[in-house]
């Protein structure tokens, strides 16, 4: 059985992706499709019909991107670039994170008293276990395309920003009490091991945001079509 509603929200989630798009045009578009399908179950189509046909009048989502960047380019490009600074920062700040977590789990094997290769493989795992962390949350909260819960708030810059000095400072200090409590034998080796390990995660780690990216705009390009 057809969902008018379920169809509507499908619909606007081909929106969720588009850089020309706000939530405001969103909205506009919404109420536009919502009277046309009004007006053509009126003459007597089923609400499936009057769906279809509503939506090609109003036009394929990647033709309206097109008309609404003519409208406004400024807006267009402002909204990319502000997707690409959020995702530097987010990563910027997940790294620290992350870093921090390596620092302290390596403080803490070493202090246990194990030798360089347990610390070094210790803070491999947590490295490769952060950054898988990291890369989930990035997909699920892909999923979300509501403005409203996208946006960023003041209280979210604060937290970014205190993350970003206290880092340094967790990671300092794990490195100095590893240097008091550490052999310097040890201390080499774990290092090592660390240096070629890390080097591998964080290829990994590039190559799950390539292919993360070609998903979602996979994702995109094909709600697109399917609604169209």
């Amino acid at each position: 059985m057809f969902d008018i509603e379920s169809a509507i929200e499908s619909w606007k989630r081909s929106f969720g992706n588009n850089h020309a798009i706000g939530s405001e045009e969103a909205l506009e578009l919404e109420s536009h499709l919502r009277d046309l399908t009004t007006e053509l179950c009126q003459s007597g189509l089923s609400e499936r019909e009057a769906f279809m046909i509503g939506t090609m009048r109003l036009g394929h989502p990647s033709e309206l991107e097109c008309e609404f960047a003519k409208i406004s380019p400024a807006a267009h490009w402002q909204r990319r670039v502000l997707w690409m600074l959020t995702g530097y920062i987010a990563m910027t700040v997940g790294g620290a994170i992350i870093s921090t977590m390596v620092a302290i789990a390596g403080t803490g094997v070493a202090i246990l008293g194990l030798n360089g290769t347990a610390t070094g493989v210790a803070m491999l795992a947590v490295l490769a276990l952060g950054w898988i962390g990291l890369l989930v949350l990035i997909q699920r909260h892909s999923q979300n395309t509501s403005t409203d819960r996208n946006r960023f708030s003041f209280k979210w810059g604060v937290a970014a920003v205190a993350l970003l000095m206290l880092s340094p400072l967790l990671t300092g200090s794990g490195g100095v009490i590893r240097a008091k409590y550490v052999a310097i034998s040890h201390l080499g080796e774990s290092a090592m091991v660390y240096s070629f390990g890390g080097w591998a995660i964080h290829l990994g780690v590039c190559i799950a945001c390539l292919l993360l990216i070609r998903k979602l705009s996979q994702t995109a390009y094909a709600d697109a079509s399917t609604i169209s």
